[in-house]
């Protein structure tokens, strides 16, 4: 069983891995949440030109969707008019359970989303590829976690 999301569906649909596989909601306590890592495309309320800044976000987050999710479904469109372009993908390769999963954790009246979209966000990424893999696959010391979150507050107090 590995932790991971829907954006592995885009892996499974190209690689067709030869073993039965399937997706799973994370087990829940009291208070159900789930993480979830929906596309999307966003920016500052600040932005220079923000009418046309809208207007393209909202052809990436339409059309442009609806154009690349069919080959490469990473992951449900944020947008919900494009979700259909996903799911169909999906359909269509035989994976139901990522789309009940997906389906399911996007339902959730709690998430949690999976990725830090601030100004630290690449840096903060950076140091999690650096210690993340190798904590799983027991390279690392456990105690490198302690380590990894230090450096990433310190990122973040370095860009607030």
């Amino acid at each position: 069983m590995l932790w991971s999301g829907q954006w592995l569906a885009a892996g499974f649909l190209t690689d067709k891995p030869k073993i039965k596989y399937g997706f799973a909601p994370l087990p829940q306590q009291t208070k159900p949440a789930i993480l979830y890592d929906a596309v999307g495309i966003c920016t500052p309320s600040y932005t220079q030109n923000a009418d046309a800044t809208f207007k393209v976000l909202k052809y990436l987050d339409s059309t442009v969707w609806t154009k690349v999710l069919p080959d490469s479904p990473v992951a449900a469109p944020a947008y919900l008019s494009a979700q259909s372009a996903y799911y169909g993908a999906l359909d269509k390769a035989g994976l139901t359970t990522v789309e009940s999963t997906v389906k399911a954790g996007l339902n959730t009246p709690t998430t949690i989303g999976v990725r830090f979209t601030t100004q630290w966000a690449s840096q903060s990424n950076d140091l999690i590829t650096a210690y993340w893999p190798d904590l799983l696959n027991g390279k690392k010391p456990l105690s490198d976690l302690q380590t990894m979150t230090g450096k990433i507050n310190d990122v973040i107090k370095s860009n607030g």
